[in-house]
């Protein structure tokens, strides 16, 4: 009768453990899942557009929303690099965040994001288009990596004129007549993955 209970008792550790394996495995596949799915997710939420550019020296610096899905302002980084055109290896030393308080709507009323942190405008529409106007196009406000250390006393009052000795930064500055039929690139990222939207082009035009 002893015997008996033994085997019994002992029996009982291996069904435990098998329990355990399985209750293990259950929680290890839920868990892969659901950062799977997370994953999943997150890649739907970046939007995809077709968002293009033109560049005057005279008007000011204007965003198309060409198409795709509508782009929450928040969540978007708008980033502008000097091309090739400007000369070897500029493309990656010249790239530079543009400020959402420089761009508005269409009517130069309501800017993207005020100082004070809150959205003047919550989404960008496919068929709407957003503007740096002219004088928010000055090099040192579009452009501070590339703008000349002495622009401010040497730029004549429309932006258009240099007269300073850091002539190659200034031919590196997009309101620089001389650069009318260079292009520039215009790349438009989703903030929170970092990942690409769109890019394009922007052609400087009179």
């Amino acid at each position: 009768m002893m015997q008996e209970r033994k085997r019994s008792e002992s029996a009982v550790s291996p069904v435990i453990g098998i329990l355990l394996m399985i209750v293990v495995t259950v929680i290890i596949a839920a868990v892969v899942s659901g950062f799977a799915g997370s994953l999943v997710q997150s890649q739907q939420k970046v939007p995809q557009a077709q968002i293009s550019g033109t560049f005057s020296v005279h008007d000011g610096f204007f965003i198309k929303h060409n198409g795709g899905d509508a782009v929450p302002t928040k969540d978007m980084v708008i980033t502008v690099r000097n091309s090739r055109l400007f000369g070897p290896d500029v493309e990656q030393r010249t790239i530079q965040v543009v400020n959402g308080t420089i761009i508005s709507d269409s009517s130069d009323v309501k800017s993207w994001m005020y100082t004070n942190g809150t959205l003047g405008v919550v989404s960008f529409n496919p068929g709407e288009t957003a503007q740096v106007n002219s004088t928010n196009c000055f090099c040192d406000i579009l452009q501070p990596i590339v703008k000349p250390s002495d622009y401010r006393s040497s730029i004549s009052s429309d932006g258009l004129t240099y007269s300073g000795g850091k002539t190659v930064f200034w031919g590196l500055c997009f309101k620089n007549p001389a650069n009318i039929g260079k292009t520039f690139i215009m790349d438009v990222s989703d903030k929170a993955t970092g990942k690409l939207i769109s890019t394009a082009n922007v052609p400087i035009t009179t």
